[in-house]
């Protein structure tokens, strides 16, 4: 099975979203992680840029918009913007690299998944890491004008995904094959199978 059909170019999801056409759009997806720890006064500031995420309440400021709506649809969401910022999670993971968007990842604390996504990230989509301080304190602008300076990755995993020469890579595989492996090469205690 491959990945599925993407219905909306990037400009129609923009449109769907009532999002900026033209401006450099900035995913912040977090999860659970919550988003009231960023600074949004210092994003407020980062003129350059379009900032998007998800949330109870519809917020918008000059260049911060929070959509309600979006979770919905939040696959057509990434494929809206520039750059996603996020704590890897396999998901968001699966998301940037089908829809080949640049992401600036952090630290997500104890998850033993944590370094075979970044890996995948770094091997299959084009990406940066930030420290969480630097998020935190909202100095993004260096870490994503240097990421949209990268060149872009290209067709995601080629190595490791199925392509059947069409827009339909096989990102599930490969996201299947670095947990095969992750859960290979590890030695877990016995008392984590506990219950």
């Amino acid at each position: 099975m491959g990945w599925p059909y993407f219905s909306l170019t990037k400009q129609e999801a923009r449109k769907a979203f009532r999002l900026p056409q033209s401006a450099t759009l900035v995913l912040l997806s977090f999860g659970g992680l919550g988003l009231e720890r960023l600074p949004w006064s210092n994003l407020k500031q980062l003129g350059d840029f379009f900032f998007v995420t998800t949330g109870e309440t519809k917020q918008e400021t000059n260049n911060l918009r929070v959509l309600p709506e979006a979770q919905r649809n939040y696959e057509d969401l990434v494929r809206a913007v520039d750059v996603v910022v996020t704590k890897p999670g396999y998901g968001i993971v699966a998301d940037v690299i089908s829809h080949q968007v640049r992401t600036l990842y952090t630290e997500r604390g104890e998850f033993a998944e944590y370094p075979h996504l970044t890996r995948a990230l770094d091997e299959c989509a084009t990406a940066e890491f930030i420290p969480q301080d630097q998020l935190l304190s909202g100095n993004l602008a260096p870490y994503l004008t240097r990421l949209l300076n990268k060149k872009k990755a290209g067709p995601p995993c080629p190595r490791r995904c199925s392509n059947s020469g069409s827009e339909d890579f096989g990102v599930d595989q490969s996201l299947n094959a670095y947990h095969k492996v992750w859960v290979s090469s590890i030695d877990r205690p016995a008392s984590i199978y506990q219950t």
